[in-house]
């Protein structure tokens, strides 16, 4: 078996989760503090998803699927920040393109699994 970090997709999940988690890490919350930790939670939660699946073949599919979520999710929370003028355009372009990647990304390596060699 690969180590987890030959897997690409993983690579790229806790690259995101690192970044989204530095970035708010760094922002004035004021009274929000639980939209920042429902972000920094649910982000994390992409690359565990993806590493526990490949740690459990049987279940990578399901694996795959909650992570897919959780970036979707974590989309809308780096847009809720945005609207909410924690995060500058900039930082909310890059960062809500890069889960739009990555969930993407997380989709097609479930077809992969599902239809190989397609």
């Amino acid at each position: 078996m690969e180590k987890i970090s030959d897997i690409v997709i993983w690579r790229d999940a806790n690259k995101i989760s690192e970044e989204i988690q530095a970035t708010v890490e760094n922002l004035d919350w004021e009274e929000n503090s639980s939209l920042k930790e429902r972000i920094t939670t649910t982000v994390a939660e992409i690359p565990c998803f993806i590493e526990k699946g490949y740690s459990e073949k049987e279940n990578l599919v399901e694996a795959l699927d909650k992570a897919k979520k959780a970036s979707q999710k974590t989309r809308s929370l780096v847009y809720d920040s945005f609207i909410k003028n924690y995060l500058t355009k900039e930082d909310f372009d890059y960062l809500y393109n890069e889960l739009a990647h990555l969930s993407s990304d997380i989709g097609k390596s479930k077809i992969n699994l599902l239809f190989p060699g397609r």
